[in-house]
């Protein structure tokens, strides 16, 4: 392997094995909700960046672009995509390593050998994957996860259902087998985010990943301050939907179907409503024409 891609700015000294938890945009990423939850939690425990993953090998710049800083008229800096692992140097609660960036579009059994050799490198004890994905799920109930995991042991461990799945993957797929192949126990984790509303962040599936990450990785932070901007933003939502009764009417077979645990007929048959694509598509124009003013 190419450790040269391997950017270390300083070493972390951990009392334990680390946690890494990772999340990457693109594809694993719905309303930002994985990234997001890494993010706030970087800022939250004031983690600071030890090491970067160098993305020359691994981007497609033209769908991945670099980040130019203009100042008055001068180019100062240009920030190439890369993944960056932070991590805290002090602290309490149990010692965690924070990585995100995009989904790479190339060498991708490369990039997580890169992942690896950073866990072996930390000493990681386990690894956490972030991830969210579209689903017809209310917005005005908490998102609901689904787990994978290196064994059911680990699975059953979160407490989360585990998920059945055959078809295409995202890099977190295959960072996870490469993980469990090199024997960490891994557990991937993964919110819906509501689709209806996916033409922005979405708070409500990034307090679902973070409450969990929290009991999972015992990481001691508080929440409270997310779960008021989550009842701000399902208000937001909520007034925009006053001039489309046809998404509120879907919403609220949504919710019946959430209240009843999946069982027993909705009082309204989706059959009796326009699909969930198209109210989804109409009401994506109609946040996206009004986001100025919420």
């Amino acid at each position: 392997m190419d450790t040269s891609r391997l950017k270390y700015r300083w070493h972390p000294d951990f009392a334990s094995a680390p946690t890494l938890v990772l999340a990457f945009g693109g594809w694993n990423d719905a309303g930002e909700a994985a990234t997001g939850s890494v993010l706030w939690l970087r800022d939250e425990l004031d983690a600071e960046p030890f090491v970067e993953i160098a993305g020359d090998a691994y981007y497609d710049f033209q769908q991945v672009r670099p980040i130019v800083t203009v100042e008055d008229g001068l180019v100062r800096e240009v920030t190439w995509p890369r993944v960056t692992l932070s991590a805290t140097s002090s602290g309490t609660g149990s010692p965690i390593v924070l990585g995100h960036g995009f989904e790479p579009q190339y060498l991708w059994p490369d990039f997580c050998a890169d992942l690896v050799q950073v866990a072996t490198d930390c000493g990681a004890g386990g690894i956490v994957f972030l991830g969210s994905l579209l689903a017809d799920v209310p917005h005005t109930r908490p998102s609901p996860l689904v787990a994978t995991a290196s064994s059911d042991a680990v699975r059953i461990r979160t407490g989360i259902e585990g998920a059945n799945y055959i078809g295409p993957t995202g890099i977190v797929g295959a960072a996870a087998k490469a993980f469990a192949d090199a024997g960490f126990e891994t557990v991937s984790i993964w919110a819906s985010a509501s689709h209806y509303v996916s033409a922005e962040a979405n708070p409500n599936a990034m307090l679902s990943l973070l409450e969990k990450v929290r009991e999972v990785c015992g990481v001691d932070v508080d929440t409270g301050a997310l779960n008021a901007t989550v009842q701000s933003w399902r208000a937001k939502v909520d007034e925009a939907m006053e001039d489309h009764p046809d998404v509120a009417a879907y919403v609220r077979m949504l919710e019946r179907r959430v209240d009843s645990g999946g069982d027993g007929p909705a009082p309204l048959r989706a059959e009796d409503l326009p699909s969930g694509d198209e109210l989804a598509a109409e009401f994506q124009r109609f946040l996206r024409d009004h986001g100025e003013e919420g």
